[in-house]
């Protein structure tokens, strides 16, 4: 049987993490401000989620590492059919102290394009239609979470999953440690008691269905 989450020890030096960890802080200064809008575009609610984040572009050298992994988990384990990071970007993701997100899901069959039945508004309506369609058919299938804090900088932000059984599993908080996940999975992350947390998140698309 398919796993819905696979921890990868990277083996990376420490060194080397922290490069990334102080690479990504030089190139989000001033970038980062607490969270307004949520993944979707919406306002995000402050009593499901509160962190600091920044935008990372697809092509930063940092996306190789992960996508080397991504298409390993996926090889082993998912064997979805995948195209690339979502929005072409990752997630560079800060939790303060009393910081957290509740349990959701990256994806679901609600956040999936619906067609539009045939309207009496002809030709230029299917076309604009079908525009429409293909800005949506790429969905998420595989997120991912690489971790940069060290464990013992911060106290809590356990990042947690939930399977469809209701088994609870905590994912590691080694740093270099990287987790890939089904993205219907349920995860949260718990409050920041202490310290500061930081990881590098994304989501990996795909068309539907494959």
């Amino acid at each position: 049987m398919a796993d819905y989450a696979l921890t990868y020890q990277t083996q990376l030096p420490q060194e080397i993490i922290s490069i990334i960890d102080s690479e990504l802080i030089e190139f989000t200064r001033g970038k980062i401000e607490t969270s307004k809008l949520s993944d979707n575009g919406g306002t995000i609610d402050y009593k499901k989620r509160k962190s600091n984040t920044a935008w990372i572009p697809a092509d930063h050298w940092v996306s190789g590492f992960l996508m080397h992994y991504i298409n390993k988990a996926n090889h082993e384990n998912f064997r979805y059919d995948i195209t690339g990071f979502d929005c072409n970007s990752i997630q560079y993701l800060i939790y303060d102290i009393d910081d957290f997100m509740h349990w959701h899901v990256d994806h679901s069959i609600e956040y999936m394009y619906k067609p539009l039945v045939t309207n009496k508004y002809g030709a230029e309506s299917q076309l604009l239609r079908n525009e429409v369609a293909c800005q949506h058919e790429l969905v998420r299938k595989i997120s991912f979470s690489l971790q940069l804090s060290d464990e013992g900088e911060y106290d809590g932000g356990h990042l947690q999953f939930l399977s469809e059984c209701n088994n609870r599993s905590t994912a590691s908080k080694k740093r270099g440690s990287l987790v890939c996940f089904d993205s219907r999975t349920k995860h949260r992350v718990t409050k920041v008691r202490e310290g500061r947390r930081r990881a590098l998140t994304g989501w990996v698309n795909g068309p539907r269905w494959r």
